[in-house]
């Protein structure tokens, strides 16, 4: 089912129950719980693609605030659609009684509980998020999120030079948030013909990105990421590389 939040859409799933109409009576539930969450958040929603300082007053306001402090990364529209699938997915978790799964998706952004093989619904393009979500074993809520150059919905201004960042964490705000601070710790180089391109430099920009997620990692912020430019690609954490081998990448680090 979708939801719509303002400007965004919210693809909501729930599974596990035996009848149909108690999945529709939670979903009920959950989506009148957002309404009310999300009330006057229209006007944040303005302030954030403005670049005006919001008010952060609403339970997803409060979220994006909190875990940006804690990534160090600017407000952003992108960070507050992160925030809206982690609030969904708690309002379905609340809901949802004895379903066995539960998923939130939002353009580049999902969050889930369950099984991840039967949680996810990304399509082709967001295919480095969800091998990296294959690498999750068990049933505690994990999300992934995609920037750069290749993501659908994903880092628009100030991509960077990463055609694609995937990150996995406990939550959409910290998996969105880790990826775009990646991303855009991979500037774009000078113009310089044939340089710019030159493996070294590639090299040096994905190191750049790698540090900032190497970093989240230490920190335990995020669990994994796989981040890519021009045919090579750096990998934090321990995603499988058998996951990775489609992707246009001829070497990884």
């Amino acid at each position: 089912m979708k939801l719509a939040a303002g400007p965004f859409d919210l693809e909501v799933d729930i599974g596990g129950f035996g009848n149909p109409d108690q999945v529709y009576q939670a979903m009920g539930e959950a989506f009148r719980a957002m309404a009310g969450a999300l009330a006057g958040d229209l006007a944040l929603i303005e302030d954030l693609h403005e670049g005006v300082d919001p008010l952060l007053t609403s339970p997803a306001g409060q979220l994006m605030a909190d875990t940006a402090r804690i990534l160090q990364v600017p407000l952003s529209a992108a960070l507050y659609q992160a925030a809206l699938v982690d609030l969904a997915l708690a309002l379905v978790v609340d809901a949802r009684g004895g379903a066995a799964l539960a998923r939130v998706q939002s353009g580049d952004t999902i969050a889930w509980i369950g099984p991840a093989a039967s949680a996810l619904g990304l399509g082709q393009s967001r295919a480095l998020a969800a091998d990296l979500a294959q690498t999750v074993t068990g049933n505690a809520k994990r999300a992934v999120a995609l920037a750069g150059r290749r993501a659908a919905g994903g880092a628009t201004a100030g991509a960077g030079f990463a055609d694609a960042v995937a990150v996995l964490a406990g939550s959409a705000l910290r998996a969105r948030g880790a990826a775009l601070a990646i991303a855009h710790a991979m500037p774009e180089p000078p113009a310089d013909g044939a340089r710019a391109l030159a493996p070294e430099i590639i090299w040096d920009l994905l190191g750049k990105g790698a540090r900032i997620g190497q970093r989240l990692k230490s920190q335990q912020l995020i669990d994994t990421a796989a981040l890519t430019a021009r045919g090579r690609g750096r990998t934090i954490g321990s995603p499988k590389a058998d996951l990775l081998v489609r992707f246009g990448v001829s070497e990884w680090r």
